[in-house]
């Protein structure tokens, strides 16, 4: 039984975090099947703090995370496989001192009480790192960067950064690697201008990548697996490629450029996406990939599994025509490939949007506003099952609040899936 793997991630100051809108779900074994009687989903307000299940029959009920301080981001939650429980970093800042404490909480969200309050130490150039996939088995994997190149004063009696995985029953620490082990294969790791962010953890084997600080760099990142197990470190493949997804088969889904194929124009510094690429089940320590689906017409942002694997979503921004700048007749959009390589228009942006995978279908999460000033927002979620679409939630700010799709329940994998066909040229 599988589940999906989803990787994205969002660029912000002053350091960049890695988030994802796209492609984040909690990948790790489950042991029960996934239905939609028993699917729901979280939104997270990072302006309130309000935490809010929505159930597959639309019902709502508001939980708190219980901080003064909201976090920034989705991307810092970290739920468990059933969505009982959730992990973050907690922030503490002092003003007098400029000096930043990070604890690690672990919450359980019926009862909104915190299970686990771990200690990560403090100082004045402290970051602190979960992902969306780091709460696996009861376990959390962790990292933080306590000093970088940058700091004016750096407190070089830490590590300059330390990746730790936490049981969280015990309150222990169960295995950690940081920069003065010298394992990871990778000059930049020890250079303080990058910090390490966790990407995935399967409760034994810590993927993880080292992104720049700051909003502008490359659209991937050098990515490694920590064996928790044997404590070797090694280099892998793709997950550190912003916007791909996986199957916990093994199989990924890549935004990629083939230079081949006709491409559109970005208008900017930004990578050129033309087509998507499958690599099959040899998987992270794989290189093969083959393309599935090009267009011209549009650059593709990012990719994720939908429909119990039985196909591949993709965001598309139009193409920049230099002589039409302001060309409207084409929008953001979303599109889906399937196994016999047929593409299907799911739905059409205005602003923003979130898809992630349900049972025979997927979850959309979109974000529009209502006036030129952007002061009032209006958010859906909908539930699309077997082609019919259903309206779970629609929520109105006034206040600049942006809620955010923080998780959904995870969806098993149809077995004996036909691989998708290679694109002709």
């Amino acid at each position: 039984m599988h589940k999906y793997i989803r990787i994205v991630f969002c660029l912000m100051l002053p350091v960049l975090v890695a988030c994802n809108l796209a492609n984040a779900q909690d990948a790790t074994p489950t042991t029960q099947e996934t239905t939609s009687g028993g699917w729901f989903a979280y939104l997270y307000n990072s302006t309130t703090d309000a935490l809010m299940r929505v159930d597959a029959d639309g019902s709502q009920t508001l939980y708190s995370l219980g901080l003064e301080e909201v976090l920034a981001t989705t991307y810092e939650l970290s739920f468990n496989e059933d969505g009982s429980r959730v992990a973050f970093c907690k922030r503490d800042y002092d003003e007098a001192t400029g000096i930043v404490a990070f604890t690690l909480i672990v919450r359980d969200i019926a009862s909104q009480t915190n299970l686990l309050e771990y200690d990560l130490g403090a100082s004045t150039g402290k970051t602190c790192s979960l992902g969306r996939q780091a709460y696996v088995n009861d376990r959390v994997a962790v990292a933080v960067m306590n000093y970088s190149a940058f700091d004016t004063e750096p407190d070089t009696s830490q590590a300059m950064w330390q990746i730790m995985l936490i049981d969280v029953t015990t309150g222990t620490l169960i295995s950690q690697i940081d920069s003065s082990s010298n394992i990871v294969p990778y000059a930049g790791a020890y250079e303080g201008s990058q910090l390490p962010l966790i990407q995935h953890s399967t409760g034994t084997d810590v993927y993880f990548v080292f992104a720049p600080f700051g909003g502008d760099g490359p659209q991937s990142f050098p990515a490694f697996v920590w064996h928790t197990e044997s404590g070797s470190v090694e280099s892998v493949n793709y997950w550190g490629l912003i916007g791909m997804s996986a199957l916990d088969t093994g199989e990924m889904a890549l935004p990629a450029y083939d230079p081949a194929l006709p491409a559109g124009n970005t208008g900017g510094p930004m990578e050129i996406y033309n087509v998507v690429q499958v690599v099959e089940a040899d998987g992270a320590l794989g290189t093969t990939s083959h393309n599935i689906y090009q267009t011209a017409d549009y650059l593709i942002s990012r990719v994720q599994f939908i429909n119990n694997g039985q196909q591949i979503a993709a965001l598309e921004y139009p193409s920049f025509d230099p002589e039409n700048p302001n060309n409207a007749s084409l929008r953001q959009r979303w599109v889906a490939i399937d196994r016999a390589g047929n593409v299907t228009e799911l739905l059409t942006i205005d602003y923003m949007t979130e898809i992630q995978p349900a049972p025979n279908g997927y979850v959309a999460f979109e974000q529009t506003y209502l006036d030129e000033a952007f002061t009032q927002a209006h958010f859906v979620l909908r539930l699309v099952q077997d082609g019919v679409s259903t309206t779970l939630a629609e929520l109105d700010t006034t206040d600049r609040a942006v809620w955010s799709l923080a998780w959904v329940s995870p969806t098993t994998t149809a077995a004996d899936l036909p691989p998708f066909p290679t694109l002709s040229q």
